[in-house]
């Protein structure tokens, strides 16, 4: 069962002059697993919340591109935020950790990859499920 603890900060690689910067995010090199599923959100309306849902099995990496994302982090005891507002870092989330992203800005940009495809069996969405869940385990 993963924990607060197993939730990293992973150092993206890039180079920058003074034309700008390139980010890579090449997987098994800089994103920790090969990558099935890779998604952004944008557009968002200031100080929305999105996530509010864990996954059974899926590891996710969470870069901020653009703006500014609070990410709350709770793995059925503790919880922890993280603020995501540099490209150069991303947060990697492990399954069942409950995760939910706050958008202060509407020109936030945050890059989701995933090392599953979408599978809504996948997701616990109510947060009392997840509790038993975390304290119990769950059939996958």
């Amino acid at each position: 069962m993963a924990t607060l603890a197993d939730i990293q900060n992973i150092s993206l690689r890039h180079l920058r002059d003074d034309r700008g910067a390139i980010h890579f995010l090449e997987p098994l090199r800089d994103v920790p697993f090969a990558a099935q599923n890779i998604f952004f959100i944008r557009d968002v309306v200031a100080h929305t919340t999105r996530g509010e849902h864990a996954h059974r099995h899926t590891n996710q990496l969470l870069c901020c591109l653009a703006g500014e994302c609070t990410v709350r982090c709770h793995d059925g005891v503790a919880e922890n935020i993280f603020l995501l507002h540099d490209s150069t870092t991303g947060l990697l989330i492990p399954p069942m950790i409950w995760s939910r992203q706050h958008y202060r800005d509407p020109d936030t940009v945050l890059l989701v990859i995933s090392d599953h495809p979408f599978d809504e069996t996948d997701y616990l969405r109510d947060f009392e499920t997840f509790l038993r869940c975390a304290r119990e385990g769950c059939a996958p």
